[in-house]
């Protein structure tokens, strides 16, 4: 399928189009995978009590067919039972290398390593599916490096995991982690609102782009982590995706969609499918990600909800 029978340039600039927010072309769908399971126990909570709570949350929201995007290295005999559980729970798991290696560091021979090991222990879960996602969504410092990967996770059977929505819902995670861990006291009603307008303006933000440069909206893809806000925060959420109307489909699914048979012929891939395909159609790199996608301004937002609670 060719790049030019899914993009059309419009004639909106990418800001005035991520200014547009709610202004949908189309049905709002979205999927919800998590990267980085399983994690371990933090001054929060428990891992076995974080896998629990997401599983009551998604399921709570009427959430089938999520997506875990799993790091084989950070699975044992203790651990595995989580696996498990997301399975057993009607989730999909997948893969994020098994040592959640930095492409950019370490190179393609090593990577492709590391994507073979990972292979070795997912594969061998119930609910595994063959789709990758590339940790820090770096897939390559140069052509040569990204087609290299490209080709071997191919040869392997796998099919991008890719994200549509992209944001920083791990330093709101951080930065919980670190107030737990100082004794400061935690406004918990503004965290969780800090993660949904972040999370809900990215989800506005992407989307706007797909109506200017792909002309549709398409089956969105929700990057997120298995971590304690997601834990903590997911009901909040998955009722404000409800609130503006979007229909929370699985995984397998989304990835139906037919943005999902091109392959982006550009390094600008960090910000997901979407941005990326914006990218190759002529959008302003620069512009394409969410203010929200910004450490200082989300540390600040989070120290005021600390001093609010003082």
């Amino acid at each position: 399928m060719k790049i030019t029978a899914l993009l059309c340039a419009g004639a909106l600039s990418i800001a005035s189009a991520s200014a547009l927010g709610s202004q949908a072309c189309g049905p709002q769908r979205v999927a919800f995978t998590f990267d980085d399971p399983p994690l371990p126990d933090t001054v929060v909570m428990t891992g076995t009590e974080r896998t629990a709570r997401i599983i009551e949350a998604l399921d709570d929201g009427g959430i089938e067919g999520a997506m875990f995007f799993s790091v084989s290295s950070r699975i044992d005999d203790e651990t595995i039972t989580r696996m498990h559980d997301y399975a057993a729970a009607g989730h999909v798991i997948a893969s994020h290398t098994h040592t959640h290696a930095n492409l950019h560091n370490v190179g393609s021979e090593a990577f492709t390593a590391n994507i073979a090991q990972a292979h070795e222990v997912l594969s061998a879960l119930p609910g595994f599916e063959p789709y990758f996602r590339f940790p820090y969504l770096n897939e390559g410092s140069s052509v040569a490096e990204r087609d290299a990967v490209r080709a071997y996770l191919s040869e392997l059977g796998y099919r991008p995991g890719y994200v549509t929505i992209d944001n920083y819902d791990f330093y709101i995670d951080r930065l919980l982690r670190e107030a737990k861990d100082s004794g400061q006291a935690i406004d918990m009603a503004g965290a969780a609102d800090l993660y949904v307008e972040m999370i809900m303006g990215a989800a506005r933000h992407y989307d706007a782009i797909a109506c200017q440069w792909l002309g549709r909206s398409p089956a969105h893809v929700l990057l997120l982590h298995e971590n304690d806000a997601a834990a903590l925060f997911l009901p909040e959420l998955i009722s404000a995706f409800h609130e503006e109307e979007w229909t929370i489909i699985p995984a397998l699914e989304a990835y139906q969609d037919p943005i999902a048979a091109v392959v982006p012929d550009t390094l600008v891939l960090g910000q997901g499918q979407v941005a990326a395909l914006a990218a190759v159609a002529g959008a302003d790199p620069s512009q394409l990600r969410h203010e929200g996608e910004d450490t200082e301004v989300l540390q600040l937002r989070f120290e005021k909800i600390i001093e609010t609670n003082k």
